[in-house]
């Protein structure tokens, strides 16, 4: 008799291609996930397989929300950023005149003594892109930036973070008939201010 991990392995060769991908790598690293999987392999029932595809759909729902998070926290720390350079800017002559000196020392700078920055930011987070970045032209833009804060938010989601209405709709705990409505009230304010800028 065919055991589950004889099942598993010779799913994982002949899939070879679908296995390259991270998502699944990473969804198939639970035990409890990997074990669902050779239920199905075992007993491709209704009731297996749609307990696979539930714990999945939620597992990369749960991907996408913490990228989106990610995101907030990547750009929340870039305006942080740019409000304490600009603070830190006023300072600047002050930190590098030199401290008083004993008869014994030299010359030594405020600046020397402070401790070296460096970011914390990786490759994926200095990726990460908004809708209004990929705007490039200034009417469009301009029209953008009449939009409420929410439908900026998901736009932001659809086009950026290529999340569905049904999962907008879990995020804000809505539904995706209003998530939808929020989407086509946001498009169609900026084509009329974009008709308004074009005179």
């Amino acid at each position: 008799m065919v055991t589950h991990q004889e099942k598993l392995k010779k799913f994982y060769l002949e899939n070879d291609a679908l296995m390259q991908n991270e998502v699944i790598q990473s969804f198939l690293k639970s035990a409890k996930n990997e074990q669902l999987l050779a239920q199905v392999l075992m007993d491709p029932s209704d009731k297996n397989t749609k307990e696979l595809d539930k714990q999945f759909k939620e597992y990369y729902l749960k991907i996408k929300i913490i990228k989106y998070i990610s995101s907030l926290i990547y750009f929340y720390t870039i305006d942080f950023d740019k409000k304490n350079n600009r603070r830190n800017s006023r300072f600047t002559l002050i930190l590098d005149a030199p401290k008083q000196q004993n008869d014994n020392d030299n010359p030594v700078n405020v600046i020397d003594v402070q401790p070296s920055k460096h970011t914390t930011e990786t490759a994926y987070f200095e990726n990460m892109q908004t809708f209004q970045e990929l705007i490039e032209s200034t009417r469009l833009y301009n029209a953008y930036q009449k939009l409420t804060s929410k439908q900026k938010e998901v736009l932001n989601l659809i086009y950026i973070q290529e999340f569905t209405m049904k999962e907008i709709a879990r995020l804000y705990e809505d539904t995706p008939q209003n998530i939808s409505n929020i989407h086509k009230r946001a498009l169609k304010k900026i084509k009329e201010s974009f008709e308004e800028d074009r005179g």
